[in-house]
């Protein structure tokens, strides 16, 4: 692991995040409704990753798996952009 992704994880705050609680309850709600399925994810704690995982039929089908990986990471890097003020380059993802 390298020393910047370190930095970044350590400098987690330490509070409840609101958002995060909500966002878990309406897909825990979906999938007791059955229209969550599986999930690929990737959960941080106070200070460190906790935990990464990929289930239900995302464990099943790699293929789709690998291809929500794709789109969360041109969303997480949009979000840095944005963050950071810099241009978004241009999307591979097809």
């Amino acid at each position: 692991m390298s020393d910047d992704f370190r930095r970044t994880v350590s400098a987690i705050p330490d509070y409840v995040d609101q958002e995060t609680i909500d966002v878990l309850q309406n897909l825990l709600q979906s999938a007791r409704a059955g229209n969550v399925t599986g999930l690929v994810y990737s959960a941080f704690g106070k200070s460190k990753l906790l935990e990464t995982g990929v289930i239900g039929v995302c464990a099943k089908d790699p293929v789709a798996a690998l291809g929500s990986v794709r789109l969360l990471e041109d969303h997480v890097a949009n979000h840095a952009h944005e963050s950071l003020g810099t241009p978004t380059p241009p999307s591979d993802a097809g």
